[in-house]
């Protein structure tokens, strides 16, 4: 006689026979066949917590000291999170028509947020020096090219690439053969 097994993890059926007798390991995603297990975590609790009275007054007073900066008075209970922005979250649909408009959209290294882009510099002869590689024996950037700059609306980190046709010069002068040594011409 032939009974079957449901996995609480992919929701197959397994059917067995008396013959190979049950399974504890599902064949398919190959997890234990079974109760689930659960994990029991206990954390520490401050006791000055529990006592809303004078022990309230104190801890408003410690969480200044520290910097604290929750978003009720009193409230440490949050401390290991990132603390939330409500301003980014609210210009949240504005932000995304700004990104939808724009030509590229990078990530931010620090927080992964996607970033704005807040204008272009030009970067002129003066105060940059090139670098000339040996087996180039040009310069790999000469001056002047454009640089993209983009904020981080959420960590407010500065980031900044190289505009698109001088990418393109950059790559030119990378794989260019001019034996004059000269730069490669700019559009």
């Amino acid at each position: 006689m032939e009974h079957t097994t449901i996995c609480p993890w992919c929701q197959t059926e397994i059917a067995w026979d008396e013959e190979t007798g049950e399974e504890n390991i599902c064949p398919y995603c190959e997890n234990e066949l079974g109760d689930y297990r659960t994990i029991s975590v206990e954390l520490e609790r401050n006791e000055g917590l529990a006592d809303e009275g004078e022990g309230g007054e104190q801890k408003s007073a410690d969480s200044e000291d520290r910097g604290d900066r929750g978003r009720f008075a009193g409230d440490s209970d949050l401390e290991g999170f990132r603390p939330v922005n409500l301003r980014l979250i609210a210009l949240a649909g504005k932000l995304e028509k700004i990104l939808i408009e724009q030509l590229e959209v990078p990530e931010c290294p620090s927080c992964r947020e996607y970033m704005i882009e807040a204008g272009t510099q030009t970067v002129g002869a003066e105060g940059w020096q090139p670098t000339v590689p040996p087996a180039l024996k040009r310069a790999l950037l000469p001056a002047p090219f454009r640089l993209i700059w983009y904020v981080c609306p959420n960590c407010h980190q500065m980031h900044t690439l190289l505009a698109p046709e001088d990418r393109e010069r950059l790559l030119d002068n990378l794989g260019g053969d001019d034996e004059d040594g000269g730069e490669a011409k700019r559009d």
